[in-house]
């Protein structure tokens, strides 16, 4: 890996390296509060990747604001921002700033409203000393930083509509940093002061690029490494206490900790991949079926997420239901998951039928052995080759597994967790033996850019024991996972899948509307002739 010795150092604190948006803000708030005039007020939104704080925040403040007033009170309560009897934090000299968690904020609705108030009014009532004593008013010069994570913000706003105007400047902080030779700087110097605060020793470049591997493996694009010091710590922790207090981390210390990691966190990954050995999980990794295709689902979330495969079949038969969307009607299934399914929909009916004939059908799709909550438009493009598939009587492909939204043109778009979705069907096909070199997963080709997969996967896909196929449209998608090419409907005649699923449709459409006979030519006239030797009247 390209990764040398940071020589790079930042005098921010943990949770702003890397945050140039944020730092730029405090730097104009910074210079606002030292020209004078009115508070400037800045709400900054804390990500979940570093969990910045109101300390850290305050640090920053006040290595920018040396000749002013910089305060941070952890949950600071009503009487502590109005006053008592004396100025309260909200009620401070002028060139000064007041930090405050939003968490706060959510915690007490009476601290919301002496904020609101300070804001909006630009001065605090103070409370009374003792029952009955007149109320002393004060103003606020104090600019004010509120730093907290998206939903303390959604619950503020549905404590007082007036909350998103408060703020003059509000910046999100990243959850990311890019990873190139050139930005690997910043993030190497995070892990060595994380190592450092967390007295874990000497760790060698080896070691950091492995944990900089796995960052960037999780929720991160291939370009970009996600911030995660938690992550990080538990890794570079894991692998000190096996290694010992005086020696070196090696690379080979941190995989074997990250190994660990996975294997006491991963309890029911195991006991599902339990049931699939054990056929429980009907799944089949070789060989070809009607109507049936392997879906990938994930489960878990964060660091404990994984992917099981699991089988998506369709059934066909004339009818007027269209599509049954079988995990709908149980009520298993999330608005994400059934909007799929309506432009999967909406596709079959504008390909097949759109004026010639109406669509009699009834099709059911169903992800097998779900007893539980499903969402997302991800399984859109299996459900929509399991439905060909039947519709054709052409055997879908079991070594290969699909994941990819669709639209309603038939075009394929980005998912997401995809790594995971190809590291649980590799793990699936290596646990029932050894890899074939037919079976793989069928990726959309506008999540290219995400793919960042465990080093053993990258050995097996250049190998050519496993296999990444991407696809643009479900045409690509279909000629890969039925192994005919795809056509097009309006040549229903043709051996394609689409040439196939059209007479079928048409078929259906004729049992259940027959066309109607044409009108018998009228009968001639009794007593009539064509010669004139006819009586008249």
């Amino acid at each position: 890996m390209w990764i040398r010795r940071a020589a790079w150092t930042s005098p921010e604190p943990l949770g702003l390296w890397g945050q140039e948006r944020a730092v730029e803000a405090l730097d104009r708030l910074v210079g606002a509060i030292q020209r004078g005039g009115h508070p400037r007020h800045l709400d900054m939104v804390r990500n979940n990747g570093i969990a910045t704080s109101a300390v850290e925040v305050a640090g920053a403040l006040a290595r920018r604001m040396d000749d002013a007033h910089v305060q941070v009170a952890p949950h600071p309560t009503e009487a502590a921002l109005r006053g008592v009897g004396v100025r309260g934090l909200l009620a401070r000299a002028d060139r000064s700033a007041l930090v405050l968690d939003a968490h706060d904020l959510v915690a007490d609705r009476a601290r919301l409203g002496a904020v609101i108030e300070a804001i909006v009014h630009g001065a605090t009532t103070e409370l009374p000393a003792t029952p009955g004593a007149a109320t002393v008013t004060h103003a606020c010069a104090a600019s004010i930083v509120l730093i907290g994570s998206d939903g303390a913000r959604k619950a503020l706003r549905d404590q007082d509509a007036r909350f998103d105007q408060l703020w003059d400047e509000r910046v999100t902080l990243r959850s990311d940093l890019p990873r190139a030779p050139t930005e690997a700087a910043p993030v190497v110097a995070l892990l060595q002061r994380i190592a450092q605060d967390g007295h874990l020793g000497d760790v060698s470049l080896g070691a950091y690029a492995f944990v900089m591997e796995q960052l960037a493996g999780r929720p991160a694009r291939r370009d970009r490494v996600a911030l995660d010091p938690n992550l990080a710590r538990r890794i570079l922790t894991e692998a000190r206490l096996s290694r010992g207090d005086e020696e070196r981390l090696r690379s080979s210390d941190v995989e074997a900790a990250w190994a660990r990691l996975q294997w006491r966190g991963g309890t029911q990954e195991a006991a599902h991949r339990a049931r699939l050995r054990r056929d429980q999980l009907q799944m089949a990794t070789t060989g070809e079926a009607v109507g049936v295709v392997n879906g990938l689902m994930v489960y878990g979330s964060g660091a404990s997420s994984y992917s099981i495969p699991g089988r998506i079949t369709a059934r066909v038969s004339v009818g007027r239901h269209g599509i049954v969307n079988i995990e709908r009607e149980a009520r298993y299934s999330g608005r994400s998951f059934d909007k799929g399914v309506f432009q999967l929909g909406s596709w079959l009916s504008a390909t097949f039928a759109p004026e010639s004939h109406p669509l009699a059908v009834s099709a059911s799709l169903v992800f097998e052995q779900n007893y539980g909550k499903v969402d997302g438009d991800s399984a859109t493009l299996a459900e929509a080759v399991a439905l060909l598939s039947a519709l054709s009587g052409l055997p879908a492909r079991q070594d290969v597994a699909m994941t990819g939204a669709m639209n309603q043109r038939g075009e394929l778009i980005a998912v997401g967790s995809l790594n995971l979705k190809i590291a649980g069907w590799w793990r699936t096909c290596r646990d029932r033996g050894d890899l074939t070199g037919q079976q793989g997963v069928l990726i959309p080709e506008a999540s290219v850019g995400d793919l960042q997969v465990d080093r053993e996967v990258v050995a097996d896909i250049a190998a050519g024991r496993f296999h990444v196929w991407v696809a643009s449209s479900i045409g690509e998608a279909v000629e890969l996972g039925l192994g005919r090419p795809a056509g097009v409907a309006e040549e229903p005649d043709a051996d394609t899948v689409f040439g196939r699923a059209s007479r079928r449709l048409r078929s259906m459409s004729d049992r259940l509307y027959p066309p109607r006979k044409p009108p018998a030519p009228p009968a001639p006239r009794s007593g009539s002739s064509g010669n004139g030797d006819g009586k008249g009247a």
